[in-house]
């Protein structure tokens, strides 16, 4: 029999060459070539039964077999390769043998594949998983383990683009010999002799691999234990119950009461290739060894936390008399998160008699030391942790009580924890969590979903302070007693509230309010409102006229900080922009700081920056968050690595272009330093007049903000203590007056944000909460960007007039019927925002599954309308089409969850432009001839036929007309066919709605 192999693969060709040459005393060639095929040929005529013969001595490769006519020269061709090379698979090996697992990555690896993970542990069974795995190269695997004797199950368990092969090696010896034969028991102690009795001990039990270890590494586990690791699997039980039972008679016999120091078994190691006995011995012989079960007292530590350790002698005392191992105080220092008044037990749960007295005492304690009653000591199971099994905590940080401020340091440890609230009633919540919002938690959402039937708090790390104080604060609107559960270890920040469905009502305020009141005739000059004939912003040569402030203006841009006033063609000034725009313009007047917080994209930032642009005034932005230092307001020392001004007082360039601080010298040498001073943006505008507008300013630190307290004052202020100790106003060098601090803020509960303190917020004296635009000021911004028109407002019982300008989107004004689409838009658009607020209280909710919600602003109308202006003219779909593609890309391809967009498309459908209500279904319509344009015989033509006319010239006369009806009460889609139809023929056409006349009076 002769064969002939060829593959590129000799690592597997050559010993499969030399099993067929013994295995059937065949003649085998090599042929080292590169194939793209897994098949073997032979040549006709062949007995069957040879092939079969050498297909058996395959095994596990099983090509496909052919017969190849062209075959003359040999019996067989046998063709190893495919269409991948074998690196291209991803090979990870886990085997419970560590020279099987080595020796077979070796083995892998010279063969061509690429082995990136191996590792060690029981096997329950030797098997291979893969995704789009060759058969070639699954089953040169297999080739592979069967020199190992071992045979791989094979499961596709992942999709044919997976590159990964998971292959799972079961030793042989495993399936012909017990467990206690092939696995090790490894005794550690911290007594030498008692290892090596009791390794004697279980060797003569055969346990052939027991080994004794003498080692203190383990003490920190405080009690006997057997780790069983692979004798925890099903098989291996009863080699389990004999190992646990030798061990247990073997530490009865040196005296140990089981009762209080139990074996303890641990099957959670259950992958490990290794038992380990764990007996600290000689711990327990010396009295070092707290008991770990049953009744007693000393198996507890008692740990005291305190910032008055002095007035605890006589707690203390109680605690001692009650035979604890031990009782401590620790003292609480500044630095240390804040606590309530918590008692923590561990396993002491079990001996109630022991916890229950230590509470009273304590409880006894407090009522004696505090003259504030309201605190309330708050009792914590801790999870079954193995450092806690023995240990008792206190937490009485008395001094805090005392001087009120340990109230404020639990609940602003709020903002480092993700609160989630599930109620199926959050209207009833809403005044709550607006106080909860204020506590600045790190997030906030809400869920409409509460699948829980009993009221309850799971938490991770949060403090027990804290949880109390929440649960204090939802109880009243649960019938039953909320419940904590800690479902997750310290270093979880998650707070999950379950509140169920409850007949209980709180208190209800008087009055609830849907909309903002209008105050607009209270206002007014005479309760009654009177109309302006000039426009709300009226700029002349020097001044820039706001509603009734008067405001100077530079005479031209002296500085590239003046914002361009070509930047804001788009910007529209509907009521709630001119409010805050009023409001701005007054702070500058006033010469007050002005903080605005708001939602995002309320106007805001562009409220600012726009004034700025009316009066030619220099603004310099800063974006603050957590890693903003006092360097970027104040200044820094910076490299001076200009070399040109030695000998001289070189100066740092500013942002405008103007001179900085000079450089210092050497006092010593006189000689120039290497180093300048370079002025922060603050003390940059302080001397120069610029405004200053910091931009989320509640990211930045507590500490950062705080420095510039001095210069929120009525008189602004400021030392350079970070360099000269110059001052910068009153005594010193004159802040000009032109300069202006601004600073916006999304509300606390945006993630991230911090809340700011009362003494902080309350310097700036100018301070507003921007309102969201509604649906009025969504159909102004439309309507402007389209049409240029700039809408009537009503300010302070005034009402100025609009007035028209250039529309930055006047091409989309031809669109038949636009102006009813802006409606819809503005209206749905508004239903929309709402629908995402957090503190809504009515409608649809969106995002409750989400922890980050959905945003949608006057940013995304800006982004809708220019997706529209960019797509409309020319383009040959249907209007009604790109409208439609608008608000699916805008909107329903933003929003991730079906169930949400379900309730999107209902928002859509409610106003007419959804899939199932578009209001332009059916809309009739008329096409109007504008303009014939150039004269052509087609159209003639088509004119001809369309009215009936045969007389060229009678066609001519009637087009002739300047305005002509072609078609009448048709179909919008329709008569926007025709129009792109008679447009091509050069002519001039127009969509106008039909308007049915009204029908006559029967009588």
């Amino acid at each position: 029999m002769e064969i002939r192999i060829i593959s590129a693969h000799s690592a597997i060709a050559y010993p499969i060459a030399v099993h067929l040459e013994e295995a059937l005393s065949a003649t085998v060639h090599l042929s080292s070539s590169h194939v793209n095929r897994y098949e073997l040929a032979h040549r006709a005529g062949l007995p069957m039964q040879k092939v079969s013969q050498l297909l058996a001595m395959l095994q596990p490769l099983s090509p496909i077999v052919r017969m190849n006519p062209a075959l003359t020269d040999a019996d067989f061709e046998l063709y190893l390769g495919d269409n991948n090379t074998l690196d291209n698979w991803n090979i990870s090996v886990h085997a419970d043998n560590e020279e099987l697992c080595s020796e077979f990555v070796t083995k892998l690896e010279s063969s061509g594949f690429s082995c990136n993970n191996s590792s060690t542990g029981y096997q329950q069974e030797s098997k291979m998983l893969f995704g789009g795995a060759s058969a070639f190269a699954r089953q040169a695997i297999q080739w592979f383990a069967k020199q190992y004797n071992v045979s791989l199950s094979e499961r596709k368990d992942w999709s044919e683009e997976d590159n990964d092969i998971w292959i799972y090696l079961r030793h042989p010896k495993h399936d012909q010999f017990p467990p206690r034969e092939c696995f090790d028991v490894q005794v550690h102690t911290d007594s030498p002799e008692s290892a090596i009795s009791l390794r004697d001990v279980l060797l003569d039990a055969g346990f052939s691999q027991a080994s004794s270890s003498p080692s203190d590494s383990f003490l920190s586990l405080n009690r006997f234990q057997i780790e069983a690791g692979p004798f925890a699997q099903s098989e291996s039980q009863s080699d389990l119950r004999q190992l646990e039972f030798m061990c247990r008679t073997f530490l009865e016999q040196a005296g140990v009461d089981l009762e209080r120091y139990p074996l303890h078994i641990n099957t959670d190691s259950s992958d490990s290739l290794q038992a380990k006995i764990f007996l600290p011995l000689r711990q327990w012989k010396e009295g070092n060894l707290l008991p770990y079960a049953g009744p007693y007292p000393d198996r507890f530590e008692l740990f005291i936390q305190t910032d008055a350790p002095e007035r605890l002698e006589a707690l203390t005392t109680q605690c001692r008399e009650l035979g604890l191992a031990g009782v401590s105080v620790q003292t609480i220092r500044e630095s240390d998160p804040p606590t309530g008044f918590e008692m923590t037990w561990g396993a002491a749960e079990e001996v109630p008699h022991i916890t229950s007295q230590l509470e009273q005492f304590t409880r006894e304690f407090l009522s004696e030391e505090l003259e504030d009653d309201d605190w309330e000591l708050y009792v914590n199971r801790r999870p079954d942790e193995e450092e806690w099994s023995h240990k008792i905590q206190i937490s009485l940080p008395i001094r805090r009580a005392e001087s009120g401020s340990l109230t404020d340091a639990i609940l602003s440890h709020a903002r480092h924890f993700d609160l989630a609230i599930y109620s199926q009633e959050m209207d009833r919540l809403n005044p709550l969590l607006d106080e909860l919002r204020g506590m600045g938690f790190k997030t906030f959402d809400t869920n409409s979903e509460c699948h829980e039937d009993t009221p309850l708090i799971r938490y991770g790390g949060a403090l027990p302070a804290l949880l109390e104080h929440l649960r204090q604060r939802f109880q009243p609107f649960v019938e039953s007693e909320i419940s904590l559960q800690k479902a997750w270890d310290d270093s979880d920040d998650d707070i999950w509230v379950y509140l169920p469905r409850s007949s209980v009502r709180p208190e209800e305020p008087t009055m609830s309010l849907q909309h903002r009141p209008d105050l607009q005739e209270w206002l007014a000059p005479n309760g009654e409102i009177t109309h302006v004939d000039s426009p709300l912003v009226s700029i002349q040569q020097d001044t820039v006229q706001i509603a009734d402030m008067t405001l100077h203006r530079r005479p031209h841009h002296d500085s590239n900080l003046a914002p361009e006033t070509s930047l804001f063609q788009h910007y529209c000034i509907d009521t709630i922009t001119a409010e805050t725009l009023s409001f701005i313009a007054t702070s500058v007047a006033m010469r007050e700081p002005c903080l605005l917080e708001g939602e995002t994209s309320t106007s805001k930032t562009s409220a600012v920056l726009y004034l700025a642009s009316l009066l030619n005034q220099p603004i310099v932005r800063l974006n603050l968050n957590g890693q903003t230092d006092t360097s970027e307001l104040i200044g820094r020392f910076v490299p001076d690595t200009d070399t040109s001004t030695q000998g001289s007082h070189k100066t740092a360039d500013s942002l405008d272009g103007l001179p900085a601080a000079p450089a210092s010298e050497s006092k010593s040498s006189g000689q120039r330093s290497p180093w300048r001073w370079q002025d922060g943006l603050i003390v940059q505008a302080m001397r120069k007049g610029w405004w200053v507008l910091l931009d989320e300013v509640n990211l930045a630190e507590p500490q950062i903000l705080e420095r510039l307290n001095s210069v929120l004052e009525q008189t602004p202020s400021l030392i350079l203590t970070e360099y000269d100790n110059a001052v910068l106003g009153p005594g010193g060098e004159p802040v000009h007056p032109d300069f202006r601090l601004f600073a916006t803020m999304n509300p606390a509960e945006y993630e991230g944000r911090s809340t700011l303190s009362p003494a902080y917020r309350d310097r700036w004296r100018a301070y507003r909460f921007v309102t969201p635009p509604s649906e009025t000021e969504y159909l102004h911004m439309l309507h402007l960007l389209v049409y240029g028109q700039q809408p009537d407002v009503t300010l302070m019982g005034q009402t100025y007039k609009g007035g028209e300008t250039t529309a930055p989107y006047s091409m989309l004004a031809d669109i038949p019927m636009l102006g009813s689409f802006l409606d819809a838009l503005a209206r749905f658009h508004a239903s929309l925002e709402h629908a995402v607020r957090p503190q809504g209280s009515s409608g649809p909710r969106l995002g409750n599954r989400r922890r980050e919600r959905y945003i949608f602003t006057r940013r995304g109308l800006l982004s809708f309308i220019d997706f529209l202006a960019n797509l409309v003219p020319g383009n040959s779909s249907p209007t009604t089409r790109i409208l439609r593609i608008a608000l699916y890309r805008y909107y329903l391809a933003r929003i991730a969850d079906p169930n949400d967009q379900m309730v999107v498309i209902q928002l859509l459908d409610a106003v007419g432009i959804g899939p199932n209500q578009w209001m332009f279904s059916g809309q009739q319509c008329d096409l109007v001839l504008v303009d014939i344009g150039p004269n052509s015989e087609e159209l003639l033509e088509k004119a001809a036929a369309l009215f009936e006319e045969e007389d060229p010239e009678q066609v001519e006369e009637l087009l002739s007309q300047p305005q002509i009806t072609l078609y009448r009460d048709i179909s919008l889609e329709e008569a926007q066919e025709l129009r792109r139809e008679w447009e091509a023929l050069g002519a001039t056409v127009d969509l106008q709605p039909h308007l049915q006349e009204e029908d006559e009076d029967e009588d």
